[in-house]
């Protein structure tokens, strides 16, 4: 399928495909290798069609036949056939980071939640401890006053004799 240098605005779409990929790609958090080798050859792609952008406004109307046929070719076709194959890659990697993204944000609200659960039982257990603290507290006070009393009134019988 020829590509006349009429498709400019063609080309400049594609650039610009590439560079948003490019740049959802550099979005995700913990690349793998995998995305990072097709980011590579994403930027290869974006700077050969740039390139091509280059030579076809430079030459215009006027090219040459050499540029003609480069342009008109079946490794257009073949490039064609590539980029959907890597794009359909790139769709079924996203979505698999996707799917694990969700079931880690699954877990992480699930671990979050039996702990807060827990954190809750654990201030309710030390708060009935430091209740009994306390109560033993009050109590061996108490007990100290009626130790202080009764001590007390034997220092007075005893200074009476």
């Amino acid at each position: 399928m020829p590509i006349t240098f009429g498709a400019v605005g063609d080309i400049i779409s594609v650039c610009l495909l590439v560079k948003d990929l490019v740049d959802a790609l550099d979005e995700a958090r913990g690349s793998k290798a995998e995305y990072q080798s097709v980011i590579r050859e994403l930027w290869i792609l974006d700077r050969a069609l740039l390139e091509i952008d280059l030579l076809s406004r430079t030459h215009g109307n006027g090219a040459t036949p050499e540029l003609r046929s480069l342009c008109e070719t079946e490794a257009v076709e073949r490039f064609r056939v590539k980029i959907a194959g890597t794009s359909a890659s790139l769709q079924m990697l996203l979505a698999t980071a996707s799917v694990n993204l969700l079931a880690l944000s699954k877990d992480v609200k699930e671990q979050l939640s039996q702990l807060v659960q827990s954190s809750g039982q654990r201030a309710t257990s030390q708060q009935a401890l430091l209740l009994d603290v306390r109560g033993r507290i009050d109590n061996a006070t108490q007990q100290i006053t009626h130790g202080n009393t009764a001590l007390d009134k034997v220092s007075d019988a005893l200074r009476l004799d």
